[in-house]
Parts: C-alpha cells; structure tokens; sequence
C-alpha cells in the first residue's frame, strides 16, 4: 500500500509539471539573456577610471553628483565599473565640461552636445546641454548625465559611429529623455561587448608598462 501510494504521487507531480510546458529552444535562450544581464550588473567585468573637469561652472555640484551616478548606472549594466578619480593622470578617460563659446574653430556642429577631442579625452558643451533640458523640461542632470556616457562611448568605442537608439543615438528626443529618466536607456549589448574587449586590452597594456 505505502508503495502504490509514493508512486501515485511521483505520477501526479509529473503529471503537473508536463502541464506547465516543456523549455523550449527561445525560452532557454530568453533566460540565458537574463541571467547574463543581471550578472553584468551586480559583477562588472571591467573598470574604467575617469576624471571630469567642470571648466564652464554651468551646473549644481549636486547636478555633477546626480550626473555620475547616473553615468555609473548605465555603464553597470553593461558590466563596467567606472570610478571617478580626482587626479587626471590616474585616468583611463578625461571629460571636459566647456561652454561652446571656448570651442570655437571645432568642427562642432551647432546642435552638438559633445565630441570627441582626443584618443581618451571628450568635451560636454555645458550651454548646449542646458539648453537641450529646458527645450524637453528635464532635469539638467539626467542631460548632462546621458551626454557624459554618450561620450565615454565614443571613446571606449574608439569610433564616431552613432546606434539607431539607446545611449549612443545621434540625437535624443522626448521619448529617449522619458525612457532615460525611467533608468531604461542604455548601451546596446553588442557595444557593451566592445566595450569591455576594449578595457581589457587597455588594462593589459598598463599592467605590461608598469613593469
């Protein structure tokens, strides 16, 4: 009796588990993109140090504050960690805050946030930026956080190419700047991936010269 009875319940919980679906192939591979999402951003696999130089006195060193953190939240779910460092030689990357008025003869269009001034080094138009957050009524921190990534992208990307949304879109609209405020506007995964390739070499490089 105690043995029919163990077996009849080992059929009803195979019974119940058949009813729940069998995994398919698109359903492994939905949680596989998951799970590797969310180790991304709990254990960032690479570390980018960078230093910021507000040389335009444009922002609230709260908007600076709320900017960076914003930066880090959307570089943590790509797997990197980026530290700020008070000293610009320690610095993996430079970001410069001007006014445009100091960037003239730039090939710098006129409705440009930032560019790209070097191989590691990148300019954010303080004036432009503010000027984009009262256009759209947003929080100019969440402007100049978004063009501080953007370009950290281009940087650790090495490359002026533009992605057709998230982060690195050419230009931002009102729907970019909702999703952005949500915390939902990130790098894609492949320029996530690059990205990471990207600070490993470069952090392969450094250990060899420091020897």
């Amino acid at each position: 009796m105690k043995t029919r009875l163990m077996m009849a319940v080992a059929a009803a919980v195979m019974t119940l588990e058949a009813g729940q679906g069998d995994v398919t192939a698109d359903d492994a591979r939905k949680g596989s993109e998951k799970s590797t999402h969310s180790a991304a951003e709990l254990s960032p696999a690479a570390r980018v140090d960078v230093h910021v130089f507000d040389g335009s006195a444009q922002f609230l060193p709260a908007d600076l504050i709320n900017a960076e953190a914003l930066v880090a939240k959307i570089f943590g779910k790509v797997g990197i960690q980026v530290t700020w460092v008070e000293d610009a030689s320690a610095a993996h990357l430079l970001l410069r805050i001007w006014e445009s008025s100091t960037v003239r003869g730039t090939r710098v269009t006129s409705d440009a946030l930032g560019f790209r001034l070097s191989q590691n080094e990148a300019v954010v138009l303080s004036d432009a930026t503010k000027k984009t957050a009262a256009e759209w009524k947003v929080d100019p921190a969440l402007c100049l956080g978004l063009t501080m990534a953007h370009e950290m992208g281009h940087l650790l990307l090495q490359s002026e190419t533009h992605s057709v949304s998230g982060v690195m879109k050419s230009r931002w609209l009102r729907p970019d700047l909702a999703i952005a405020d949500r915390g939902a506007l990130t790098f894609t995964a492949q320029e996530g991936h690059l990205m990471r390739n990207g600070l490993r070499r470069l952090g392969t490089q450094i250990r060899q010269g420091a020897q």
